[in-house]
């Protein structure tokens, strides 16, 4: 009855400009062809996503979206890379279209929900030959499923066949390559009319995004023309040099940044090699980084401090801060997800090029450690559970997923589907013990929490929180990084509610903003 996730990608539409190139070209494909695939594929941070949802928001088609990752998001990406979660979104949303195909309610069926898919294709295609309105189904983030997510059955399985998906039905894909599809999928979208390459921004779209960042007044038409001709129009390198100068108060220490800047060199992971290239002679500032790219939430400065050296910290800032979307002095998170994924992979590595199962598992059984020593109630305790799963430490993992730990986590309001999504991590360690006990445990607190969910939902908790003085916990309790976790109805009761109280408060004044 509800969608496993949500697809609502964030876009800083302050700072968005179209690649007028590629957008050209994604509208020429699906004007001139009849339907079936189109991938747009590119760089990390060449800008897909975002082209994606800004460029298909607006056209006249029939829309269904899904997004295989969604950044600062605390659902787990294997939620959004297994096959069976995949079907029922996009089923279920084409049903809330009209076009049910099947009797009762979805269940979690496979082979249910890829028969029901395939009936709504059809239904899809004869809806366009009456009508002559088609639809596109957009999935995107392919490339995240098998690097991260390893669901037991990746969505990338049961995507239609070319010769499937009939006239009136277009399937855009959005990865940086197509080497994660099917051999007939990858075939089809290597045709020149059915691929489209992310190009770069155009000299008047950087100026334009120059003008709108928060260091344009200080900028000279120079520097301007420097900060074009340094980022080449690469959408994400452009952000980060924005984010550089953002430190400086005058237009010399501007220049300052910019003529020690080096220019984008066609992979933004250059640029991160060559920062970390500054760190490789402080192990200290390898090893916190190592740490820091594996949570899976928001990273408090304030708890680091409490474990970390503030010189590290201070350092590690220096060097690294641009690289970070700060919501206030203290709650920051990765501006980009190919930032943190450089930093597993290099910090995973034995040598370069060898990754290590083993020494990927250790970084997040010593961050498993540090979460145990917190107090109870602190929601970083909570994370405890997450990183002995990441280290396969199945048994520590079990010891913790007890159904009072769980209840407690309700009683200091962790929203329920963060706790849900430990409870799921759980299971999983239970079947790779292959014991029944604690998995009975799991399914009936799951339960609980499904029925408790029902009701909060229902219930006036968001004013209760305010009143209490409890802002950041209202602010998780309505948004999970940015995504929204409760219906738009309360998330627009939500806004007004946190609008009275936000002065003081970075994080809801932002959830007001939005």
């Amino acid at each position: 009855m509800e969608f496993k996730s949500r697809h609502e990608f964030p876009v800083v539409e302050k700072l968005y400009q179209p690649v007028a190139p590629t957008v050209h070209k994604l509208e020429e494909s699906l004007a001139s062809l009849r339907g079936g695939y189109v991938a747009v594929v590119g760089t990390p941070g060449s800008g897909k996503s975002t082209l994606l949802t800004m460029v298909l928001r607006s056209r006249s088609e029939r829309l269904v979206r899904y997004y295989a990752f969604v950044p600062d998001s605390h659902d787990p990406s294997v939620l959004r890379g297994e096959s069976v979660n995949f079907l029922h979104d996009v089923v279920l949303d084409l049903e809330r279209m009209g076009f049910r195909a099947g009797q009762g309610v979805l269940e979690f069926d496979r082979d249910l929900l890829l028969g029901r898919l395939h009936a709504q294709l059809q239904l899809l295609h004869d809806d366009w030959q009456t009508s002559g309105r088609a639809t596109i189904i957009l999935v995107d983030g392919l490339d995240h499923i098998d690097r991260e997510a390893k669901p037991e059955r990746s969505l990338l399985l049961d995507l239609p066949l070319p010769e499937e998906v009939p006239e009136g039905v277009f399937f855009v894909l959005g990865s940086q390559t197509d080497l994660p599809l099917a051999d007939r999928i990858q075939c089809e979208v290597r045709k020149p009319e059915r691929r489209v390459e992310m190009g770069s921004l155009d000299k008047e779209a950087v100026f334009r995004i120059a003008e709108n960042s928060s260091v344009a007044a200080l900028l000279t038409e120079e520097q301007k023309q420097q900060i074009c001709t340094l980022s080449s129009g690469h959408p994400l390198y452009l952000r980060y040099l924005l984010n550089r100068l953002a430190d400086g108060n005058d237009k010399a220490a501007l220049q300052s940044v910019l003529d020690s800047a080096e220019a984008y060199q066609g992979n933004i992971e250059n640029d991160y090699y060559t920062y970390w290239k500054q760190a490789e002679g402080e192990p200290d500032v390898e090893h916190l980084l190592s740490l820091l790219c594996r949570l899976r939430t928001v990273i408090d400065l304030n708890w680091v401090r409490t474990w970390a050296d503030s010189g590290l910290l201070a350092k590690l800032i220096r060097l690294f801060g641009h690289y970070f979307r700060k919501e206030d002095d203290s709650r920051w998170y990765f501006f980009h997800d190919s930032f943190r994924l450089f930093l597993v992979r290099t910090t995973g590595e034995l040598s370069p090029g060898l990754w290590s199962p083993s020494q990927d598992r250790a970084h997040h059984t010593q961050i498993a450690e540090i979460c145990s020593h917190q107090v109870a109630g602190s929601p970083w305790a909570w994370e405890e559970l997450y990183h002995w799963a990441r280290a396969e430490e199945h048994k520590a993992v079990l010891e913790r997923a007890q159904p009072p730990w769980f209840e407690n986590q309700l009683m200091a309001f962790r929203p329920i589907d963060a706790i849900e999504s430990d409870i799921l991590l759980a299971i999983r360690s239970a079947a790779a013990l292959q014991d029944p006990m604690p998995l009975a445990k799991l399914i009936l607190v799951g339960a609980e929490m499904s029925q408790r969910a029902w009701h909060l939902e229902r219930a006036a908790a968001l004013p209760v929180l305010l009143a209490l003085g409890e802002k950041q916990a209202a602010a998780d309790y309505v948004r999970d990084g940015n995504r929204i976790r409760v219906s738009a109805g309360v998330a627009g009761s939500a806004a007004q509610r946190c609008r009275c109280v936000a002065s003081h408060e970075p994080a809801i004044q932002e959830f007001g903003d939005g």
